[in-house]
């Protein structure tokens, strides 16, 4: 292990399966690891068997050989060029220097020329595919002669310390795993935080141009209302009792939009927080009604909500979510209810002592709206038209966030979802 080449006879330090060597070498990564005790126990049982003062294990790599734990000797790192481990991994057997000075292959090496190294002895550390890639040895200041039971001690001792090794490598290779599997989680999770905002985004902003197709349409009426009182008034034709009508109505349809655009403007802002707030079930029907109701009756559908709870009970829950999902809903029936004769929608609240349930039904088949269970005896593309489908995945997301639970009636031919959020009674 030490600096500078020598001049007579040189051999080459490159095993024939050098390239494939390092490659094994590599697969370890044990370079940035702390070696534990075991790995310095091993060092101290081989220098105890040749009673020798320094004793070392080695990863030789491409340049260099890296003591990875040793014993009487404070260098970490030594040219390869100009150590003895990089002869001792050229071949299976045990290297062994009686008297370093006799051999021309280390004599002028700067570990026998300025540490007094006079005695070596290595045996390589062989994986389990066969290649070596280091060493367990040990170094005296004196020449020494061995015995059969200490060179096959050095073996058993070179095999246990490749057997740590190994370990390491496979423990290590774990800590990597765990953290890139850590890693893929937090990514995979923040892809579904992104697909499910988009989500969100885009059934609110088709929700935004609904309702404001419908503000225009309000706005409309008004400005056709406006103009005919005026037009009446200018020519001072008119029946006192049409006018104030049409200007209540112009009054009433005004204060509508209003309530609208403003609902539209607190609806975003909360769902965009999210916070958990105190909230009793009738604002969050207000709400919901403000949004869909004229466009109900535009559509003839018969619409009925039924509320068994204290409509003055306040909950702690984040009631724009709550309001998302009933929207979604309701969009999504009249969407597909528009077009049948049998038009309605139902929505119950019923109050328990530890939960709220809401149940949602309408008159749809719920194979329409991509409600399928593995039991159904009707194949699932016969109802194709995915326009119409509810995205129950979405839904539960947004009620678990609340650490309640959706599901949908597996028997009822209709539509016909239930969403359960804990009761939390605000304080």
């Amino acid at each position: 292990m030490s600096a500078t080449r020598p001049q007579k006879n040189k051999v080459s330090l490159v095993p024939i399966d050098e390239k494939e060597r390092l490659e094994v070498l590599r697969n370890y990564d044990l370079l940035k690891e702390v070696f534990g005790k075991e790995f310095r126990e091993i060092t101290f049982l081989a220098m105890q068997i040749f009673k020798c003062p320094i004793s070392a294990i080695t990863l030789v790599q491409e340049n260099s050989v890296q003591l990875i734990s040793s014993l009487g000797y404070s260098i970490k790192e030594v040219p390869r060029h100009s150590s003895f481990c990089g002869y001792t991994i050229l071949s299976d057997d045990v290297l062994i220097v009686q008297n370093t000075l006799n051999d021309h292959r280390f004599s002028e090496i700067p570990a026998v020329k300025e540490r007094n190294i006079r005695f070596y002895i290595g045996a390589p550390l062989i994986t389990q595919s066969g290649h070596r890639i280091g060493s367990l040895c040990v170094l005296g200041t004196n020449p020494k002669k061995v015995t059969k039971y200490q060179i096959n001690s050095l073996k058993y001792l070179s095999r246990f310390a490749m057997n740590l090794l190994e370990n390491k490598r496979i423990e290590i290779k774990q800590k990597l795993a765990e953290k890139n599997l850590i890693k893929e989680k937090k990514e995979l999770c923040l892809k579904k935080e992104k697909l499910f905002q988009y989500e969100q985004n885009v059934f609110c902003n088709i929700l935004t141009i609904q309702v404001l197709n419908e503000v225009n349409r309000s706005l409309a009426d008004i400005y056709i209302k406006s103009i005919k009182t005026s037009s009446i008034l200018v020519r001072q034709e008119f029946n006192k009792n049409i006018v104030l009508n049409d200007v209540e109505l112009i009054s009433v349809k005004s204060f509508n939009a209003a309530k609208k655009i403003n609902s539209i403007k607190t609806f975003y802002r909360n769902l965009d927080q999210n916070n958990i707030q105190n909230t009793n079930m009738s604002q969050i029907i207000d709400t919901v009604n403000l949004f869909f109701l004229d466009k109900i009756k535009n559509h003839d559908i018969q619409y009925n909500i039924v509320m068994d709870v204290d409509p003055k009970l306040e909950l702690e829950c984040r009631p724009s979510s709550i309001v998302y999902v009933l929207l979604y809903l309701i969009n999504n029936s009249i969407k597909i209810l528009k077009y049948k004769k049998c038009r309605w929608i139902e929505l119950l609240l019923t109050e328990f002592n530890d939960r709220i349930e809401f149940c949602f039904t309408d008159s749809c088949n719920r194979f329409e709206r991509g409600l399928f269970h593995k039991d159904d005896i009707k194949p699932m593309h016969q109802f194709n038209n995915q326009f119409y489908f509810i995205d129950i995945k979405l839904l539960s997301n947004v009620i678990d966030r609340q650490g309640g639970y959706l599901k949908f009636d597996k028997i009822s031919d209709n539509t016909n979802i239930i969403f359960v959020l804990p009761k939390r009674v605000a304080s």
